[in-house]
């Protein structure tokens, strides 16, 4: 018996197939096709009525991808943004050539829809170096169609929105940041905070199928902090499909495997009972500056037992502007002084005390090799250098004491990229300090 209300199945053969079974079918096929087509139609990253493309192609600079910055810039980098690795202007992931004194930028929309008022959408990034959580903000100048329209703040993690009286507005709604506490280097991968840039563009301004130019500009009377401004070239801001949201799910991971890897930092600094094998000690910086770049140090003990470190500083690794310093520590490197200019300009200083007390340094730059001595010991002073080599080279070179009053230099001819007639070699030279 079958109980009421309960239809009973008709039995499946071979051939044959029951038409409601088939109708239920048929309604769920067609059913999933309608819930598959949806997201595409309905989803997307558009917050405004009227949004549209805001890259299409750049124009300042002419290729590459358009970034620029306050203080001046000599090596090639590549960027990230919260999508992953940034194209250049002809889609490949690459490094670039280096913006150099560029302090502004300059690109094209896609052609206007309508002659509506549009809000154009965008990625791009800053960087700003000190941090400035709190005013005053480094400000950047937008200007739209060659008329300065918004000044707007650089480097903020949260969602900012300026606007003005003549209908233009801007909304910046950040979506990644990377701190260069972190291992990303602040001139060859200089990330910063990037996100979403909406520019709202009155109609009255747009002709239908014709783009705006759109320019970007920083404030160069603010020498102190270190300003940089970016767009990703990309001309697909607007899209959600599954390629977009794999790339921001690997960006994400490897930026969740960053912040993992300085949290076992800090551990090791907070809770050094985790970490037994690890060698005990104290860490002490000697000198910090987060708008330049220092490399790399040389440490020397004097007779007395202070400590002397130099280095090179500069704006980057490449820069032209780049100074050797000097910094002491006469307590054990508990504490160090000031840093004092050298007055002389190349890379990888290197200190060595003679048994005589003379203290001599080498360094090079990319066409000769140096040697200066400070008869006092102390390198309070220094000799004008002793050129003794001239060519192509890394400027890399190693002190060996030989004697009293003798040493040993070593180092390159050759550069990495370009080799001397002959080959790349490394020489030995004999030198002996003596005063006149």
């Amino acid at each position: 018996m079958l109980e009421s209300g309960v239809t009973p199945m008709m039995p499946l053969t071979r051939g044959r197939l029951s038409r409601r079974v088939l109708a239920l079918i048929v309604l769920c096929v067609c059913g999933s096709a309608l819930l598959a087509a949806e997201p595409a139609e309905t989803v997307s990253n558009k917050s405004f009525p009227g949004e549209q493309e805001g890259f299409a192609r750049t124009l300042v600079p002419s290729s590459g991808i358009p970034a620029c910055g306050n203080a001046f810039n000599a090596h090639s980098y590549g960027l990230h943004d919260f999508r992953g690795p940034v194209p250049d202007s002809e889609g490949k992931v690459r490094n670039v050539k280096a913006y150099g004194d560029r302090t502004a930028v300059e690109w094209e929309t896609t052609p206007a829809e309508s002659a509506e008022t549009t809000v154009f959408t965008w990625i791009g990034g800053a960087q700003v170096r000190p941090v400035r959580p709190a005013f005053p903000m480094p400000m950047a100048t937008l200007s739209v169609d060659g008329t300065p329209r918004l000044r707007f703040p650089l480097g903020q993690t949260a969602r900012s929105y300026v606007t003005n009286d003549e209908g233009f507005s801007l909304t910046i709604e950040p979506k990644r940041f990377q701190s260069l506490v972190e291992p990303p280097h602040r001139s060859w991968s200089p990330d910063g905070v990037s996100g979403f840039y909406r520019l709202r563009v009155p109609g009255e301004l747009l002709t239908a199928g014709k783009p705006v130019q759109v320019r970007v500009e920083l404030n160069r009377d603010l020498p102190e902090i270190e300003q940089i401004f970016f767009v990703s070239p990309r001309s697909d801001a607007l899209r959600v499909d599954l390629r977009v949201l794999r790339d921001e799910v690997a960006q994400l991971e490897a930026d969740m495997v960053q912040l993992r890897q300085s949290h076992e930092m800090l551990y090791a600094q907070l809770y050094p009972q985790l970490f037994p094998k690890v060698i005990a000690g104290e860490v002490v910086i000697a000198f910090q500056d987060e708008t330049r770049h220092f490399h790399p140090p040389s440490l020397t003990v004097m007779r007395d037992g202070e400590i002397v470190i130099t280095c090179r500083e500069a704006t980057d690794h490449l820069a032209r502007n780049g100074q050797m310093i000097l910094v002491r520590s006469t307590d054990g490197g508990r504490t160090w002084s000031e840093p004092r200019k050298l007055n002389h300009s190349g890379v990888c200083p290197q200190l060595l005390r003679l048994p005589s007390g003379v203290l001599v340094a080498s360094y090079g730059t990319r066409s000769y090799m140096h040697v200066i001595a400070s008869w006092d010991g102390r390198g309070e002073e220094w000799t004008k250098p002793l050129v003794i080599y001239e060519g192509q080279t890394g400027g890399y070179s190693n002190l060996q004491v030989l004697g009293d009053d003798r040493f040993r230099i070593c180092y390159q001819e050759g550069t990495f990229n370009k080799y001397q007639t002959g080959g790349h070699r490394i020489v030995r030279l004999e030198l002996t300090a003596m005063k006149k």
